[in-house]
């Protein structure tokens, strides 16, 4: 009889380190899901080195002073390239600070590296304020018409 409980003790005790094993490997896999059960996706912001930006090229740079130019008009589906000429990571990204809600579309979602560049397509009118997120005190505008 002791033989037979310690056989459905033992078995019991392998069920349920299996059933552990397998719980903590699925909640592994959903640690890169977000609330909704989606997948988390890393952002590709697409940065491209500085040097390859053409003079035909609309620029913004960022510097240890700020936005050059500060302020900009283009016309609706203008390319903007921001370029980061200081030393550290640059994120420009539209107002309002922290939270990017004035056009979310325009936020890489990660911060440059110094001598890297990001592309930005304004295709909505109206004038788009916008920071660096890592230098909130660097500012500048785009106006943007038809």
């Amino acid at each position: 009889m002791n033989k037979r409980i310690i056989t459905v003790i033992a078995i019991a005790g392998l069920v349920a380190a299996g059933l552990g094993i397998y719980l903590f490997i699925s909640q592994s896999n959903k640690s890169n899901e977000n609330d909704k059960g989606q997948a988390y996706i890393e952002p590709n912001p697409n940065f491209f080195d500085a040097s390859q930006i053409s003079a035909n090229d609309t620029v913004i740079k960022i510097t240890d002073d700020g936005f050059s130019p500060s302020s900009i008009t283009v016309k609706k589906g203008t390319k903007v390239t921001f370029a980061n000429f200081t030393n550290n990571y640059a994120w420009p990204a539209s107002d309002p600070h922290p939270i990017h809600t004035d056009d979310p579309a325009f936020d890489p979602q990660l911060p440059m590296k110094a001598n890297q560049a990001w592309s930005f397509v304004f295709s909505k009118v109206g004038e788009w304020q916008f920071h660096d997120h890592l230098s909130p005190s660097r500012r500048g505008t785009v106006k943007v018409i038809e």
